[in-house]
């Protein structure tokens, strides 16, 4: 279960990061997400590297059971559902943005309660 905490550590500060970015340069990072959207490459290739990442989570961290552990595969599956989307779906996800963009507070608290969550778990938690 040392992937547990490794997984852990990495998507916290990587979670944290990123809302912190996104909290100090909001417009422009904006900006840089409907840049990305609006370009079929852009959004083909971060797919691909979605995609990626959540298989490599989901086979080096199949876990299923009750307690904190079962987020980080989670969060693989979610990466891989994300790829399949921009990959093969990327008109759908162009429309699905600027609703999104609407509501942007709500991902960003996920985001950054998942950060502090899984950064704390894996730096000073325990296993069930």
């Amino acid at each position: 279960m040392i992937i547990s905490f490794f997984l852990a550590k990495l998507l916290g500060i990587y979670f944290l990061l990123i809302a912190a970015i996104w909290l100090v340069r909001r417009e422009q990072f904006e900006k840089l997400g409907g840049d990305m959207v609006a370009s079929d490459s852009l959004l083909g290739l971060s797919g691909i590297i979605s995609l990626i990442f959540g298989i490599i989570i989901v086979l080096l961290h199949p876990v299923w059971v009750w307690g904190w552990p079962v987020i980080i595969t989670l969060i693989g599956y979610i990466s891989i559902l994300q790829g399949i989307l921009r990959i093969g779906f990327p008109s759908t996800v162009q429309k699905m943005v600027p609703r999104m963009m609407k509501i942007h507070w709500i991902p960003w608290g996920i985001v950054t309660v998942l950060g502090l969550f899984l950064t704390y778990e894996g730096f000073f938690g325990s296993l069930l």
